[in-house]
């Protein structure tokens, strides 16, 4: 197993479907960069941070709210985009059923960290 796809099972643990659709990118780039799906499935996802130069999110389908510590909430749907600053602290609330996220990240291999 590669150091990609050992990242999969750590990213949103609680609340999306594991594994993570993946799509192969970050074995392809040896880890430079990385593309995977996720997807609501139940429970409350926990407040996540990383460590990526860039992680841009495209909401594909369904609705959430994003909290982000020191930014303010914002309200996302279908077709909607945004970057998750390293470090800062992130939980999506009010998701419906169907909420799916295509992630994109620099470096492929960064981590993700849960904060309780």
């Amino acid at each position: 197993m590669s150091t990609c796809s050992k990242k999969d099972a750590s990213l949103r643990q609680h609340g999306f479907s594991q594994p993570l659709e993946e799509t192969g990118i970050c074995d392809g780039t040896k880890g430079i960069a990385g593309i995977q799906v996720a997807r609501y499935k139940d429970g409350t996802p926990p407040k996540t941070s990383h460590d990526a130069d860039v992680h841009f999110t495209f909401v594909v389908e369904g609705s959430n709210t994003r909290i982000a510590d020191g930014l303010e909430s914002r309200g996302l749907e279908a077709g909607d985009a945004f970057e998750i600053p390293p470090g800062v602290a992130t939980q999506f609330t009010n998701r419906s059923s169907g909420l799916g996220l295509l992630e994109a990240t620099l470096r492929g291999d960064s981590h993700t960290n849960v904060h309780k």
